[in-house]
């Protein structure tokens, strides 16, 4: 089984038209060499600004550690001609300095470093602006190839929704982006089949019990009577003469 690498470099064995498949999506070895060939073209052109700007840095604490010893010695002469004459103003000891053969190439040197620096960080911030120019460019075309390869296997992709999400998530691959919204799309119409499913049969189980017909139950009331009772009007009368309790009541009332 050949590595990614002998894929890669050997065109007569695995032309640009074999397919592969990389992370779950199958490309062509030409898409993938050409965009590996942008890429090393990217970090050779990024590796040849990173080491001018290094260079530049160099330079730009180089020519401030001199202008900074310069400025140091130029000062000692001024602080030299002040003891010498206590009396002098501001302006006198710096026309002194100014006649000082010593002063006045110390003067020059720190103009000259002065300069150097301006310049050095001028040419600084252009690399470092390439640089980061440099950067974009490399992952925009990285992105582009992810998106044409994601649409390719995914006709109806929107490409704009993907990027948003990804920027919305913070996640910084196109690829695994994809995968992760295609999965919260795929669970989330799960839940929504489940749910309408639910409603679906709680509805028909309403009409089922709607339709059944209730029938409330009765309560039912002896009318069986003791065998004791009075059976005609006179035996009911003869046996409330014969009660107590009517007999106290008829004794109340007379």
């Amino acid at each position: 089984m050949p590595t990614f690498e002998e894929l890669l470099d050997d065109r007569k064995q695995f032309p640009d038209e074999t397919k592969v498949t990389v992370s779950g999506v199958e490309v062509t070895l030409g898409s993938l060499r050409s965009g590996y060939m942008k890429d090393a073209d990217y970090r050779r052109k990024g590796s040849k600004l990173a080491e001018e700007r290094r260079q530049l840095e160099a330079e730009k604490t180089a020519f401030e550690s001199e202008r900074l010893t310069a400025e140091q010695k130029l000062e000692a002469l001024a602080t030299s001609v002040l003891r010498q004459n206590p009396q002098m103003t501001r302006d006198e000891v710096q026309e002194e300095l100014e006649s000082n053969p010593a002063a006045k190439r110390l003067m020059g040197e720190i103009d000259g470093l002065k300069k150097q620096f301006k310049d050095v960080t001028e040419a600084l911030n252009v690399t470092k602006q390439e640089l980061e120019q440099q950067k974009v460019a490399r992952n925009v075309e990285q992105h582009q190839r992810v998106l044409s390869v994601l649409k390719a296997h995914d006709p109806s992709l929107d490409t704009e929704e993907l990027i948003e999400y990804c920027k919305r998530e913070h996640i910084p691959r196109l690829d695994h982006g994809y995968r992760l919204m295609t999965e919260e799309k795929r669970v989330g119409a799960m839940v929504a089949k489940a749910k309408e499913e639910a409603k679906k049969e709680g509805i028909e189980e309403g009409k089922r019990v709607a339709t059944q017909v209730s029938i409330p139950q009765r309560r039912m009331v002896s009318t069986l009577l003791p065998e004791n009772a009075p059976k005609t009007f006179d035996e009911a009368a003869a046996a409330a003469e014969q009660d107590p309790e009517i007999i106290s009541l008829l004794a109340g009332q007379g």
